[in-house]
């Protein structure tokens, strides 16, 4: 059941701004998904996007913005998008302070419709609870989203990526050549020679890993890394799945599967 919380039509943009904000202050809030967006054009479905940003209240219901504006990604033709966003506020809210959301179409060539806006008080996310908020009067279209709280050693400050390009694929051949007709099909498989070179990486952090660098290196820092990475994520194009699977093959991280994202 979703929270019906008063839509306020202060919009961000109208805020006074009166910055709060601390790096060394955290206020993490995951802005999870969307469910019954509202069709905003007559030929497809919303691109929806969310703009957040955390104010406070004063006397005479005076308000201003504390923290930065954060936006999540696009998500085309979507009525029910899910970002998984965190965004870190970087403050303390003093009392009686808000997180206002607005829900937007993205446009390419004109002024992007806004949706909906909520206001929620911050005295509604003092757990880690997911909260349902429904937007204005429709009770279908809502906003999931959740406060996201330290544990006993402080939010984590660093996480490391290892991004790897996909291996030649047969549009990469066909370019090579300037074989036009090679190069029409939308999503190519690898080459054998991309084969092989996705083959040759994950040789190589094989030998790296029975040959136990030594010392402190940054090789063997980034070596640890690579071994001891925990997830496997890569895009649906065929090139870049099969590049994972053979790069990664016998990481302990592809027990857990191969996660796509597009």
């Amino acid at each position: 059941m979703g929270n019906c919380l008063t839509v306020n039509k202060d919009t961000i943009s109208k805020l006074a701004f009166e910055p709060k904000f601390n790096k060394s202050e955290h206020y993490v809030i995951n802005f999870i998904s969307a469910t019954n967006v509202p069709q905003a054009d007559l030929t497809s479905p919303s691109d929806p996007y969310l703009k957040a940003c955390i104010y406070t209240e004063g006397e005479n219901h005076t308000k201003k913005r504390i923290t930065k504006i954060h936006e999540t990604l696009i998500k085309n033709d979507n009525p029910n998008p899910c970002w998984n966003s965190f965004f870190d506020f970087q403050v303390n809210p003093p009392a009686n302070s808000f997180l206002k959301v607005e829900i937007y179409d993205f446009d390419n060539f004109n002024e992007h419709d806004l949706l909906g806006i909520i206001d929620v008080p911050l005295s509604k996310l003092t757990t880690e609870d997911i909260q349902t908020i429904v937007v204005g009067n429709n009770s279908k279209f809502t906003i999931s989203l959740k406060r996201i709280l330290p544990g006993p050693n402080g939010f984590p400050n660093e996480k490391t990526f290892f991004i790897i390009r996909h291996g030649e694929s047969k549009w990469n051949l066909a370019q090579s050549k300037m074989n036009l007709t090679g190069m029409i099909n939308y999503d190519h498989s690898l080459t054998l020679k991309g084969i092989e070179q996705a083959k040759s990486v994950n040789a190589s952090w094989k030998e790296a890993k029975s040959s136990g660098l030594k010392g402190n290196s940054d090789t063997k820092k980034y070596v640890d890394l690579f071994i001891n990475a925990t997830q496997v994520y890569a895009s649906p194009l065929t090139r870049a799945s099969q590049t994972a699977l053979f790069v990664m093959e016998d990481h302990p991280a592809l027990n857990k599967g191969l996660t796509l994202y597009r």
